[in-house]
């Protein structure tokens, strides 16, 4: 064996010591005592101890169990020296384990979470009065013990009941929550439409030989509070982009100004295009409406809508 070799199994060697004297110490620190030198008939198994939350796929779990005798005197093993049951990593969620020593057994609940939640805001997002749909279309990454993303969820399940959706805003509003142990902020205000975002429709519509598909919606209202049945003073502009077969049709209102009106009632925003065309938006359902004079077809057009993030639109 050269050099080398004799020098590879040196630091091998030296790393195994550093480990086993490592593990001592922190046997001593946690006052750790062996299950062999537990008297089981003086002291009970009462309790299973964790540090913190397990990250999910987290390899050899750790855990203390903890042994009392009638005097209130504990002792303390590790979770490893015990038959275990129950216990994984492999998901998310709560869980019961169950943890045997020679006979005495124990059952604990213990939780799985992500090591880490990304969530990036570049500015504050603009949702829709009601149940802000915009949150199902938007995503933060969790994270599990290897650095790997293991999950994409919605801004709905991390913010759900966190957020004020029920009147239109006129600042932006900044929410906080503890999600898998990480504190998530969200900038946000709460308009119609979002206040200028972008649409797209999330399913086709056809009409005889033909098949709608809405590209684009960008509505802006310049009033940010409801306008009353049969008001019309609160105005807008706005961009509709509908593909025909393949073929973008056009039917651009930018910079143009509409008459618009709220029905509570129905729940439901009505937009007058002042040259005889009209849409309305159902504000529960999140479904856009287009009467037939606006893209000439033999039935009025309803499209469901879906939030485009604004780095979705810049690619």
């Amino acid at each position: 064996m050269g050099k080398r070799g004799w020098i590879a199994i040196g630091i091998a060697a030296i790393l195994i010591v550093a480990a086993v004297v490592t593990a001592i110490v922190l046997i001593l620190r946690k006052n750790y005592t062996p299950v062999d030198q537990i008297d089981l008939n003086e002291y009970s198994l009462v309790g299973v101890e964790f540090e913190r939350d397990y990250y999910l796929n987290e390899p050899n779990p750790s855990g203390t169990l903890v042994f009392r005798n009638e005097a209130g005197t504990e002792k303390r093993a590790q979770l490893s020296e015990a038959e275990v049951t129950g216990l994984s990593t492999d998901e998310v969620g709560s869980f019961v384990m169950t943890a045997t020593v020679q006979g005495q057994s124990i059952r604990a609940q213990y939780r799985v979470i992500y090591k880490d939640v990304l969530f990036e805001q570049k500015a504050p997002l603009c949702i829709s009065i009601g149940d802000a749909f915009e949150l199902d279309t938007m995503y933060a990454d969790c994270i599990d013990y290897e650095g790997k993303v293991a999950a994409r969820v919605t801004l709905r399940e991390i913010f759900s009941g966190q957020l004020s959706l029920g009147e239109v805003t006129e600042t932006v509003q900044t929410t906080q929550v503890a999600y898998h142990g990480k504190a998530i902020s969200l900038d946000y205000s709460v308009g119609y439409l979002g206040y200028g975002n972008l649409y797209r429709g999330k399913d086709s519509v056809t009409d005889g030989d033909k098949t709608y598909t809405l590209e684009k919606l960008e509505l802006f209202l310049e009033s940010e509070t409801r306008a009353d049945v049969s008001g019309t003073e609160a105005m807008g502009h706005g961009y509709l982009t509908v593909v025909v077969n393949g073929t973008d049709l056009e039917q651009s209102y930018e910079q143009r100004t509409f008459n618009w009106s709220y029905d509570e009632e129905a729940d439901k925003l009505y937009f007058d295009l002042n040259d005889g065309s009209a849409c309305e938006y159902d504000l529960s359902a999140h479904v856009l409406r287009l009467e037939t004079d606006v893209l000439f077809t033999s039935k009025p057009l309803q499209f469901g809508l879906e939030y485009v993030p604004a780095d979705e639109d810049a690619a």
